[in-house]
């Protein structure tokens, strides 16, 4: 019984063979004595195999292709194995192909319109279809004789005051786009209407539109992937209409289904946003509206049922409805910051859109009359390729529950109206604010945006700057507004207004005052401020190549000074310049933090490590914190009673979305196995304070076992969440390195250690002691060393160095 087949798995034993559990029999020796001449499995392993025989089978294709499946949080293979082989699913690509019939013109000739319509059939301008993507079904495909004779007759369509606005969604399948307009332009009516198309990084050349369309629709072509959320975000932000409709590029609708999307909302102010009917293309139910339960799984209300059953063709309350069409008022979801960055790469960001709404007093209706066909998995399985998409869905499935657990266990019935009007959001200023005239402030962030502490550094210095004149905030290029506007909400940055364009754009533009974030010694533009402060989070390596051309620009030669958030970080741009013979003028101005405050929660024996989860770099060495942690729990000596928990370690961050800094995390999770240690990903601001309170114990790790002569950008440049912490009355115990030195006093305000054992042994010591008088005061000084970084200390320190005018 040593191979995988004989192995005795007595827990998938008793759970699949329930009557065994009943007998009361051990597993092993029922297995030995019946269970094999029954025909019975020893393990999960052997009764897979035994179920799929010789048919292949892809995992991954399988749930990017069903994403009702990865969503409900099956496992793949047992999904198919068990209903899916019934629902006549398919297990590869290969097999879902050979069933396909053999369409004309590479499945691009349309074969037969979706309504009846008697008209010969052309050619989709969008020329043949790359051999490796999915080709549309044939009886998905929509034809009409379209021209410019036709589309003049097109009242309806507005680009400059539209009613109603439709988003499409798009990458590498511009024959999708077209077989949706073929369907919007054919069977739209009563509304007048613009579409927008936008482009979500397709490469170049391989999302091309029909030339019979351009004057119909607005295109806007993004340089790279902005995943669904931002890149809806940009789109609606693009938008005119009092309503918008989100929608997939796999979606063919029907006649009416703008109408009966639109009217509940026009008619109803506490509807927030309504969802179709959506259909498979063989005329199946897909979907009549979503619940969710209690554990994040997905229930998509009619799948696989006939689509004329009277359950469901009654308008009806639901939890959610499909983001692949999906209308709402155009003001909600700017109040509501669009689609969050809190779900990149995808799933659940349309159940949360309507969790929000609903938090609002406002329903998510099912609205049957509007009838869609949807292609399903077309629009994610042809997005650039995401390993492990599965795994992102449970993460996300676990992190829906835990934002909205409240919500799931009352249920629709139980929730109080309230005055949405009155309490939606009001972080909507940016949008639309066109011109500016009097003084201007430019603040260039270069990276893509999330809750850290150089975007947190950068948007304090613009909200102070926005009551001396107009504030730009400059990106690269494409960036959600909402998606700015959400991450300053998340670092605690005040409201403030600002207009946002692209580095392009603010070529053009005279700054009074100009600010650059950067990662290298020498900044990677030229200043376009009269004045100009190049901030620089710290002198990074830099292939020699990279700043030998820069230097030669003569680009750090236009910015009148460096800004550092530290003396340690001002010590090493100086080491960095000086090889250069250059010799800049550095100002040290601190980050502050809001203070988080003790409030009136019950401290827990929790240590808490807070850190963006990213690979390389200077990393927060989560790695070195479970170890210790590890460590504490065999040798820490903790003054427990029997039974009782020792303590908790919390790791809290911001999770990112690229696949190398997914597999760090994944590392992580696979080294706290059998530990008693959580992460925390993508928390909100109160969230986040909560744990900050409850904690007593703060570990830093950044830097540890560098040295900092041959690697000083490894350790940590400042410490903002460390202040945070100590803030919320944690006791900081930290790595020996970097800028946390300028603020930790061994001993006065915390500990300064060098070692794992060093970490776990004053985390005992801290842990058992706290109600003695010494560690109170250990607690008080943490807590007022803190006070003097409070944000309301900014402009006294931007003023000491930078001005005011």
């Amino acid at each position: 019984m040593g191979d995988s087949k004989g192995y005795i798995d007595s827990n998938w034993y008793l759970s699949h063979y329930t009557d065994v559990g009943q007998s009361g029999m051990d597993p092993a020796a029922h297995y030995i004595a019946y269970g094999r001449k029954e025909g019975r499995f020893p393990n999960r392993s052997a009764w897979i195999e035994a179920r799929l025989g010789d048919e292949e089978f892809d995992p991954e294709w399988y749930l990017n292709y069903y994403p009702d499946v990865a969503s409900a949080g099956w496992n793949a293979v047992e999904h198919y194995i068990g209903p899916g082989r019934g629902e006549k699913r398919f297990p590869t690509y290969a097999a879902w192909a050979a069933a396909q019939p053999a369409p004309d013109a590479a499945n691009l000739i349309v074969q037969a319109p979706l309504s009846g319509a008697e008209t010969p059939s052309q050619p989709a301008s969008g020329g043949d279809a790359p051999p490796a993507l999915k080709p549309i079904p044939i009886e998905a495909q929509v034809r009409f004789p379209l021209g410019p004779d036709f589309l003049k007759k097109l009242t309806n369509i507005n680009q400059s005051c539209p009613k109603v606005s439709i988003v499409i969604l798009s990458y590498m399948r511009p024959d999708l786009v077209e077989n949706l307009l073929n369907s919007i332009f054919v069977f739209t009516t009563g509304y007048e209407f613009e579409i927008i198309v936008v482009n979500n990084g397709s490469p170049h050349g391989k999302h091309v539109i029909g030339d019979v369309y351009r004057n119909y629709i607005s295109e806007i072509d993004l340089r790279k992937n902005r995943y669904i959320g931002d890149a809806y975000n940009i789109g609606v932000e693009k938008c005119r209409g009092e309503y918008v409709i989100l929608m997939n590029n796999d979606i063919v609708v029907q006649p009416g289904w703008m109408e009966a999307l639109i009217q509940p909302l026009e008619e109803d102010h506490t509807i927030g946003a309504t969802g179709p009917k959506f259909l498979y293309p063989n005329g199946l139910l897909q979907e009549a509206g979503a619940l969710i339960d209690a554990t994040g799984n997905s229930i998509q209300l009619g799948k696989r049922n006939k689509a004329d059953a009277a359950e469901f063709c009654e308008l009806r309350e639901v939890d959610y409805c499909t983001g692949a069409t999906i209308a709402i008022r155009r003001r909600h979801y700017i109040e509501l910051l669009g689609y969050s960055w809190f779900w990149a790469p995808g799933y659940f960001e349309d159940a949360d859109l309507c969790f929000l709404l609903r938090e609002r007093g406002l329903k998510t209706i099912y609205t049957p009359e509007a009838v869609v066909y949807h292609l399903e998995s077309f629009t994610m399985s042809e997005t650039p390729p995401v390993a492990r998409m599965a795994d992102v869905v449970g993460a996300n499935r676990l992190k829906f529950v835990k934002r909205w657990s409240s919500m799931l266990k009352e249920g629709p019935k139980q929730l109080k109206s309230v005055d949405a009007e009155q309490n939606l959001g009001t972080f909507c200023n940016a949008i639309n604010i066109d011109t500016a005239e009097g003084r201007k402030f430019g603040f260039f962030l270069p990276y893509e945006i999330f809750p850290g502490g150089g975007e947190k550094y950068l948007l304090s210095l613009a909200k102070e700057f926005s009551a001396l004149g107009r504030v730009f905030l400059i990106t690269d290029g494409d960036e959600s507004v909402l998606r700015m506007i959400s991450v300053m909400k998340e670092l605690a940055i005040g409201k403030f207004d600002f207009c946002h364009v692209t580095y392009e754009r603010a070529r053009s533009i005279h700054f009074d005052k100009f600010f650059l974030l950067g990662n290298e010694i020498f900044p990677q533009i030229p200043a376009l401020g009269e004045i100009s402060y190049y901030i620089c989070q710290f002198p990074f390596d830099t292939p020699h190549e990279v700043l030998s051309k820069r230097y030669d620009n003569g680009n750090h030669l236009t910015y009148q000074s460096y800004l550092a958030y530290s003396e340690y970080t001002k010590k090493h741009i100086s080491i960095r310049a000086s090889m250069w013979g250059y010799k800049p003028v550095i100002h040290v101005i601190n980050p502050t933090i809001e203070v988080v405050g003790l409030g009136e929660v019950k401290k827990q024996d929790w240590v808490l490590g807070v850190g963006r989860f990213f690979a390389g770099g200077h990393n927060k060495r989560h790695d070195k914190m479970i170890e210790a942690f590890s460590y504490l729990e065999k040798h820490g000596h903790l003054n427990r009673s029997e039974g009782e928990i020792s303590c908790h370690l919390q790791l809290a961050g911001a999770a990112y979305t690229d696949q190398i800094h997914r597999d760090y995390l994944q590392e992580l999770r696979d080294m706290a196995v059998g530990k008693a240690v959580s992460f925390n990903l993508n928390l909100t601001r109160e969230e986040l304070s909560t744990l900050y309170q409850k904690s007593k114990v703060y570990w830093h790790a950044a830097g540890w076992g560098v040295d900092e002569k041959h690697q000083p950008e490894k350790a940590e440049h400042f410490g903002l969440s460390l202040l945070e912490a100590m803030s919320a009355g944690c006791v900081p115990v930290v790595i020996a390195i970097g800028g946390p030195q300028e603020l930790i006093k061994h001993g006065i305000n915390g500990f300064l250690v060098g070692s794992t054992h060093e970490l776990a042994e004053w985390t005992a010591r801290i842990l058992n002691q706290w109600e003695q008088p010494t560690m109170k005061k250990i607690r008080d000084q943490a807590f007022e060393t803190a006070l003097r970084y409070d944000n309301s200390t900014l402009r006294g320190r931007m003023e000491a160095v930078i001005g005011s005018h």
